[in-house]
């Protein structure tokens, strides 16, 4: 599948929390974050030379980073099929019967080898355009991960998503 080109990009955002109880305590700082189209990824890496899914890339796109892959012992390609295929599940085990056409993820990349990863977002998307579904993908310091799924809703002027937290997580 060819996508056009221009849909991945890099996304600035400023991140606030703020505590009342047991005593008052809040903090917001920048960040950035890559909203990258899975169909794009292949041309990304060819065209850019820091950027990209090489082992020996400046900032690295893993694929084997996210939604609990064992997928390390795989060439770049196979990792981003696997990571593809991962999305879709959740999606189906969920109740999503929309075929999808195209995923993006919005997430944080390897930096020099290293990733900090609380939580990315797969946007999948049905052949129309419209938004099929959500995968957040959480992890905590403890080590744990878990996938909310969040099927898209009938109206499409709905934004928000209800779920029950699992585990522990930092703000």
């Amino acid at each position: 599948m060819t996508a056009p080109q221009g849909r991945s990009a890099l996304l600035t955002g400023r991140v606030t929390h703020a505590r009342l109880a047991p005593r008052r305590h809040a903090f917001a700082y920048r960040v950035f974050l890559f909203r990258l189209d899975l169909d794009e990824l292949p041309a990304v890496d060819d065209r850019l030379r820091f950027f990209g899914m090489r082992p020996w890339t400046l900032v690295r796109f893993d694929p084997a980073d996210f939604m609990g892959l064992a997928a390390r012992d795989l060439a770049p390609a196979d990792r981003l099929e696997a990571l593809r295929h991962a999305v879709v599940a959740a999606l189906t085990a969920h109740g999503v019967t929309t075929p999808i056409a195209r995923i993006e993820v919005i997430a944080h990349a390897r930096i020099a080898g290293y990733v900090f990863n609380p939580v990315s977002f797969f946007c999948a998307y049905a052949a129309d355009g419209g938004l099929a579904g959500v995968v957040a993908d959480v992890h905590n310091t403890f080590g744990e991960r878990h996938a909310y799924v969040l099927p898209a809703h009938a109206d499409p002027d709905e934004r928000t998503w209800t779920e029950k937290k699992v585990f522990h997580v930092s703000p």
